[in-house]
């Protein structure tokens, strides 16, 4: 007697052995093991990107039978099914346009003139072996699809273990890892398969993967009034406030004033607790105000940091010393010096 849902069963069992017959009406009834889990929805504590953290869920088993259990990937065995066909179907389209493509190759083969007997037989033989490695290949695909458990599996969150046993009246902590890629909000569902009960329970897996964390010395930097074809310089440091290392990149600016700018290092990777200093050098070409704001982007961090400068490009401005010059009277043919002095 072997229930795959929990409903009372009935049916008719007819025995005969020579002229002797017998008669017995057989009936069971399938109900459910009395297994628990602790939590039907983990939020696991916010993790920094690339770090892991863990969790943890309690099976428990209160029934008079040890209990094998594993956590799957779907919530019934219906959509299982239904997945594993859908492999089936791509990996069938994938293995007929293999086929033909080796069918062309050989067609090809097979039209170059002046082959001999002896080329007739290696080609044959590779032609053989091509087909044979290619049957094998989807063979072996279509073999492990179907052996395929459909145990959970996912790129940021982990169970283990995915499989085990719970003994009579006890219970089994499982371990839920949580290793976040990028500063998001994370989530998906763990499905606990048990032997003896009907319907799979639902684990749902929640986290929030936490981003490098940096910040400049300062925001904004009013340069003031600058001259035009002139270099200047200045620094700003960008220090890193997170518990793991900030990779940064500059994203370039193809603005008038924009693309004046230079900095270096432009992209780079500062340390826990560190900080980088950047030089920036500015030589502008046009005149007039300027308001830049320049964004990096922080590896894994959906937000930039920005740093901005503003000010006025103008011309240099000279003035001399005295307002007018007074040579007085001077004699012919004679050379008289005034000086004057140019002010910037």
């Amino acid at each position: 007697f072997t229930p795959e849902r929990v409903d009372h069963y009935e049916c008719e069992l007819y025995l005969k052995y020579g002229e002797l017959e017998a008669h017995a009406t057989l009936c069971g009834g399938a109900q459910n093991t009395h297994i628990s889990l602790s939590h039907s929805m983990l939020t696991i504590e916010d993790t920094y990107v690339g770090l892991e953290t863990q969790g943890v869920v309690t099976i428990r088993n209160d029934s008079d039978v040890p209990v094998d259990f594993t956590w799957r990937l779907f919530p019934t065995p219906s959509e299982e099914a239904e997945h594993r066909s859908l492999l089936h179907g791509h990996l069938v389209e994938e293995e007929g346009h293999e086929m033909l493509y080796l069918q062309q190759e050989q067609a090809s083969d097979e039209s170059s003139d002046g082959s001999s007997s002896e080329d007739e037989r290696i080609r044959l033989r590779k032609n053989t072996k091509l087909m044979s490695a290619h049957s094998r290949k989807y063979g072996n695909i279509s073999k492990a699809i179907a052996e395929d458990p459909m145990l959970f599996r996912d790129g940021i969150f982990a169970v283990e273990p995915l499989m085990a046993r719970i003994w009579p009246h006890s219970q089994m902590q499982c371990t839920c890892s949580f290793t976040p890629k990028d500063a998001l909000i994370y989530s998906c569902t763990a499905y606990l398969s048990c032997v003896g009960q009907e319907e799979r329970a639902a684990l749902m897996l929640k986290g929030l993967g936490i981003g490098p964390k940096a910040t400049f010395s300062y925001d904004e930097l009013d340069v003031g009034n600058v001259f035009v074809d002139s270099v200047h310089r200045y620094e700003v440091q960008l220090l890193n406030q997170g518990d793991i290392e900030v990779e940064f990149r500059l994203h370039p600016r193809d603005t008038t004033f924009g693309s004046k700018f230079t900095f270096e290092p432009s992209m780079g990777t500062i340390a826990v607790g560190g900080q980088c200093e950047i030089s920036i050098d500015f030589r502008p070409s046009e005149l007039g105000d300027f308001h830049e704001v320049f964004e990096w982007s922080l590896k894994g961090s959906a937000q930039t940091v920005t740093l901005s400068f503003r000010g006025h490009s103008v011309q240099p401005t000279f003035d001399f010393d005295c307002k007018k010059i007074s040579f007085g009277n001077v004699s012919f043919g004679f050379l008289k010096y005034v000086q004057g002095h140019p002010k910037d």
